[in-house]
């Protein structure tokens, strides 16, 4: 994600998050499972994908270790982590677990592509999305899903007729292109 002042935060894929500054130096580093898109909210903060390696005992009784249990994080400008929702918790707190077991036998469970907060302008396009929902891309069931990130609740969500979509935008006109 490039920024005015010339540095750029990026993702290794599941090794981490960096921001360099121009010339290519360190500003901060996120040791952390990141991965694919980085987006700026509104607040001024950054949306990464974040992923944790399940071994062990699973929290949730239909899910057997291992598993990759997909993450939400929420960062500062400074590398700072504010916040990290589970993927899994919105499923289930939605009572959408069912999607979950759509793509089985690989432990990628859900796979966050893409992370998009709906602008004030966008979401007015649905009246069942609020300023400030974000806009998930799911590979693994080609699932499309909007979450409101106060309450957890998983509002809306299609899987297919496509396969394996990265990056969903809302257009002006309200559709949603993949």
């Amino acid at each position: 994600y490039p920024l005015p002042d010339g540095s750029i935060i990026f993702n290794f894929n599941y090794m981490g998050s960096a921001r360099v500054d121009r010339c290519g130096r360190t500003m901060w580093t996120l040791p952390r499972m990141t991965h694919h898109s980085v987006t700026r909210a509104a607040d001024g903060t950054f949306l990464i994908p974040g992923a944790r390696y399940v071994e062990g005992g699973s929290r949730f009784p239909t899910l057997h270790p291992p598993y990759t249990e997909d993450t939400i994080l929420k960062v500062t400008q400074d590398g700072k982590v504010v916040s990290e929702t589970s993927l899994l918790d919105i499923f289930y707190g939605s009572n959408y677990q069912g999607l979950l077991f759509m793509r089985r036998g690989t432990g990628d469970l859900t796979h966050i592509n893409d992370i998009e907060e709906l602008t004030p302008e966008l979401a007015s396009r649905f009246p069942m999305f609020a300023a400030g929902d974000l806009m998930l891309s799911l590979r693994m069931g080609s699932i499309v899903l909007v979450v409101d990130p106060a309450t957890l609740r998983l509002k809306w969500q299609q899987a297919g007729p496509w396969l394996g979509q990265h990056d969903p935008d809302v257009l002006p006109n309200g559709n949603i292109l993949l």
